[in-house]
């Protein structure tokens, strides 16, 4: 009788045993569970945030583009022919002063829209077309110099639409560092890095 009471209560003590380690591994795998239903969440919210941020960003870019295209095409008539008439000179620079103060608020439309990785390269876009407008003000006779300041805009285009496109497809950098990331920038720095 007495190895019929031992006997069970060392069964008795096994299947507590065995219930509570079944019970502890069911409420972490419900942990993990609820964990990784978040995640999804997180994921399925940053994808959706992205998706309402590309359209306005793709057309903030699109808009200065085509206002840099169409500066191009005012400044490529100031020496047209390799005449240098001061006075023609002075009329491009007038045209090309009226279609810079309509892209003075589409810099600024790209500069709101962001990503922080379009700093950079708007702000080399808009310095190498100051630069050009300061030469054709400054010096309207150097046909040379202008010619070479003017090469920097389609250089300084071709890295802005560059970092345009991984700007676009963004995966949620953003969201991720608002989300509590502790450090964001090596990131941020690493891919800077890469494009210089």
């Amino acid at each position: 009788m007495l190895g019929g009471v031992i006997g069970a209560a060392v069964g008795g003590f096994f299947t507590t045993a065995a219930a509570y380690v079944t019970g502890h591994k069911a409420e972490r795998q419900a942990r993990l569970q609820v964990e990784a239903q978040h995640e999804q969440q997180r994921q399925q919210h940053r994808v959706e945030h992205l998706r309402e941020r590309r359209e306005p960003r793709a057309q903030a870019y699109t808009n200065l583009l085509t206002g840099i295209e169409e500066l191009k095409i005012i400044l490529q008539g100031a020496f047209a022919d390799g005449r240098n008439d001061p006075e023609h000179v002075r009329d491009t620079h007038h045209l090309a002063k009226a279609k810079l103060r309509d892209i003075r608020p589409l810099e600024a439309r790209v500069r709101i829209e962001g990503p922080e990785l379009m700093m950079i390269p708007v702000h080399k876009l808009m310095t190498a077309v100051d630069l050009v407008m300061f030469a054709l003000e400054e010096h309207p006779e150097d046909i040379a110099a202008f010619a070479g300041l003017r090469e920097k805009i389609p250089a300084a285009e071709g890295h802005f639409i560059s970092m345009a496109g991984h700007a676009l497809e963004d995966e949620g950098e953003e969201l991720y560092r608002e989300g509590g990331h502790p450090d964001p920038w090596p990131a941020r720095r690493a891919r800077r890095t890469a494009t210089w």
